[in-house]
């Protein structure tokens, strides 16, 4: 099964050998992917919506794979027992979505598990609820698809499944120090990699900007957009 270049690079991030809650599984071409390379012990696919649902369960029945990827209906990960998974996957989401299925997951199930989300929107809310909580991103990539740009974070408490400085030890060794706003905006690993995709989007949101500044009048959006520049150029500096 071929993945696009966002489903692969979530797949990527998932820790091999443990169990995996697919939340918001879709059409679950991710669960599926993630069986058949052998990544995961256990997969529970799960969505709010019956439609996408039944499409994962046809999906995961033309695999032959449905003794292996357990399909259930769940607002969030509502339906997600403790100690059932080792991994939450969250992708094509909202920023303020993924939010509140973390915040109702970790309320009943506590916070020990590896995270990977891939969210649509405000992914600065997410880094910075993140933050917040006390968990750590510990690697984040970002790939140009279908032409856009998609950030996608593995974050792991303190302590967790392959430790504090997992995935990031190079990154915080001699790593440049930035304002934890611009931080939130594009991700600590990812300033600090920086590898040429990010580059890239740096540029273009510098242009974006640079562009609306030069047509929009009011004071208010003036202000947020020359802050917003300012964390873009402090972000394209090394």
């Amino acid at each position: 099964m071929e993945l696009s270049g966002r489903l692969q690079a979530v797949a990527d991030m998932v820790t091999e050998g443990g169990r995996v809650a697919d939340i918001g599984c879709d059409h679950g071409y991710t669960s599926i992917y993630l069986w058949k390379e052998k990544k995961c012990r256990r997969i529970i696919a799960m969505d709010v919506k019956t439609g996408p649902l039944e499409r994962a369960k046809a999906n995961i029945n033309k695999y032959n794979l449905s003794d292996y990827i357990e399909v259930r209906l769940s607002d969030g990960a509502e339906a997600l027992k403790e100690n059932e998974a080792d991994t939450l996957l969250m992708s094509g989401m909202g920023g303020r979505l993924t939010i509140d299925i973390l915040k109702r997951a970790f309320k009943r199930l506590g916070k020990s598990f590896e995270l990977v989300l891939q969210p649509q929107s405000e992914i600065f809310l997410v880094r910075a609820f993140l933050r917040d909580e006390g968990i750590k991103i510990v690697d984040e990539t970002m790939v140009f698809d279908q032409g856009k740009y998609y950030s996608v974070i593995k974050a792991q408490p303190e302590g967790g499944r392959e430790g504090p400085a997992a995935g990031n030890k190079e990154d915080r060794e001699g790593r440049q120090n930035y304002p934890q706003i611009v931080e939130n905006h594009f991700g600590p690993v990812l300033l600090n990699k920086r590898p040429g995709v990010f580059l890239d989007f740096l540029k273009k949101e510098k242009e974006k900007t640079d562009s609306l500044l030069s047509r929009v009048t009011k004071e208010k959006r003036r202000k947020e957009l020359q802050e917003y520049l300012l964390y873009v150029e402090t972000a394209m500096n090394t």
